[in-house]
């Protein structure tokens, strides 16, 4: 089967922990990753006038994959997509986050195009521990597994 690690936006502005980042490099050490960065560009979408923060520019992945692809809302760039479906991948297991939202539309935006999506929990962060548990259920009743370690997918992290 041609899987894939897809790392949402794990990047220093969101500070996620060494050791979660430790640990999604040593998945994608085991695993081809994709990543996608969060830019911000309020020229493309405009956070403000919907009432939202972007943040500041972070071009800085902390992800070493040479398969980097920028965006600017929460849906994962289309060039992402396409490699993924360029590269025939059959699973993607979604790590990273921030925003369960930008978690829930990379899961989205996998189904839609016939990749089997698939959720790491404990690779994730940013929200609230209920608000994890939402899009644990959204993702498993509506988009794929949810493995909750990283054994059951044969990787060793």
């Amino acid at each position: 089967m041609s899987r894939f690690i897809f790392a949402v936006d794990v990047q220093p502005h969101f500070k996620p922990s060494p050791m979660l980042v430790e640990q999604i490099n040593r998945a994608g050490s085991q695993i081809p990753v994709v990543a996608s960065l969060f830019l911000g560009d309020e020229n493309k979408v405009s956070f403000s006038k919907l009432g939202k923060t972007p943040g500041p520019a972070d071009e800085n992945c902390l992800v070493p994959t040479d398969n980097l692809f920028p965006h600017n809302g929460y849906l994962p760039p289309k060039e992402l997509i396409d490699f993924l479906v360029g590269q025939n991948a059959e699973e993607v297991i979604v790590v990273g986050g921030f925003h369960d939202e930008r978690i829930l539309a990379a899961g989205a935006a996998l189904f839609d195009a016939s990749i089997k999506p698939s959720l790491l929990p404990m690779l994730c962060y940013g929200n609230q521990w209920y608000e994890h548990t939402v899009t644990m259920n959204l993702w498993e009743n509506a988009l794929g597994p949810v493995y909750q370690s990283a054994i059951e997918l044969g990787i060793n992290i």
